[in-house]
């Protein structure tokens, strides 16, 4: 469970970003739900390897 939040969370609030983003640049709403809500969940794979590729060094000193 505690995974899943955090998952939940981080796509959430990037979302969120997006949509606020999108709000003060006047984006179209039907492009701007797309950016906000289906882009980071698409992007999920390639977020979740950056992370771990710039957590390496530090996953290593605790090992």
């Amino acid at each position: 469970m505690g995974k899943f939040a955090v998952i939940q969370a981080f796509y959430c609030i990037s979302g969120l970003g997006f949509f606020v983003k999108d709000l003060y640049e006047n984006v179209p709403m039907a492009n701007g739900m797309i950016r906000a809500f289906i882009w980071p969940y698409a992007q999920w794979p390639y977020i979740h390897d950056r992370a771990l590729h710039m957590a390496q060094p530090l996953l290593q000193m605790l090992h």
